[in-house]
């Protein structure tokens, strides 16, 4: 029997480790791959959004033209679920403040995550994106 093809990629449960906050590596793009993002005024709203979306905290980032790879972690015990996170607060204020209204709807509804294992894969998975010149991306820490 053939596999269905899937419409929206698999949130995994994060798994809480003793003493220890889950990291986590997401992703997410622009609405029908737009390349709006790698400019350094959306970088600025970016970083405020993550900011005031205080239930995970944004370490290291990579804005590119179409998406953006960063790493987070729970800030709280029992923080907001990732997903709510990502959809509901950061991208909605991100949305709200965009300097381009003639570009909106911005994201894609869903997103890419997979929990780190351990905190050595930290820069194992900066290493995965695209070798793109300086100039189409964004580096930094939130």
């Amino acid at each position: 029997m053939p596999f269905r093809q899937r419409k929206h990629p698999v949130h995994q449960p994060i798994a809480e480790r003793f003493n220890e906050a889950p990291i986590i590596f997401l992703i997410f793009g622009t609405r029908n791959q737009k390349r709006i993002l790698a400019n350094s005024e959306v970088v600025v709203l970016l970083r405020d959004s993550w900011h005031q979306a205080t239930s995970w905290t944004v370490g290291r980032f990579i804005v590119m033209p179409d998406h953006v790879h960063l790493f987070c972690a729970s800030v709280e015990n029992l923080a907001r679920p990732l997903s709510q996170w990502v959809r509901y607060y950061w991208k909605t204020v991100a949305s709200r403040h965009w300097p381009r209204p003639q570009e909106q709807p911005v994201w894609q509804l869903d997103f890419w995550d997979t929990q780190l294992r351990h905190g050595m894969h930290y820069d194992e998975k900066m290493g995965i994106c695209p070798a793109e010149s300086a100039s189409s991306r964004a580096r930094g820490r939130a």
